[in-house]
């Protein structure tokens, strides 16, 4: 099937034009429907002194936008509604969740030193293929982040006012 207005090739069934968004149903439509050939309309008589059209302003058509693509579902809907699921245990390992025995352990590992970093780094940056160990990962990533950018902003405040920690500590007791 060709589009009317571009001379695209478009697929067999499509609404819209994908090369500049003809609308392709209405064009169906149209070629469908059985042209009905009106009687010509009666001209008007002329009048004795035609007055003077105010010329009228040149239109301008709106521009031609490509439609938006079909909706596809998430991943895992598609999962839930291709094969039927009804416990976690018919989910694929990719999307199970994690028990909380599970958290407890990833939070015991992330807090040994290097070695908890650099599980957080890999988990985070895709090193497991469960997606839910990996969100977890980069929340605990963005925790310490955060939590740099707050001791950074600390530190330079107290340089700034001459602040110092013993200082800090004594006026609280």
């Amino acid at each position: 099937m060709k589009c009317a207005k571009c001379g695209a090739e478009v697929a067999e069934g499509a609404h819209f034009c994908l090369t500049c968004g003809n609308d392709l149903f209405a064009q169906a439509q149209a070629e469908a429907q059985p042209v009905r050939e009106e009687p010509a309309a009666k001209q008007p008589e002329p009048e004795a002194a035609p007055k003077a059209a105010p010329e009228a302003a040149p239109v301008q058509q709106a521009p031609q936008y490509a439609p938006y693509p079909p909706y596809q579902a998430p991943v895992v809907q598609q999962i839930v509604q291709e094969k039927e699921i009804r416990t976690v245990d018919d989910l694929p390992k990719k999307f199970r969740p994690i028990k909380m025995w599970g958290y407890f352990g990833i939070e015991l590992l992330f807090a040994i030193p290097v070695v908890g970093f650099i599980f957080m780094l890999v988990w985070a940056f895709g090193g497991t293929r469960n997606i839910n160990k990996r969100n977890f990962a980069r929340s605990k990533f963005c925790y310490l982040i955060i939590g740099l950018v707050l001791t950074v902003i600390a530190l330079i405040i107290m340089l700034l006012t001459g602040v110092t920690v013993p200082q800090i500590i004594e006026s609280i007791k």
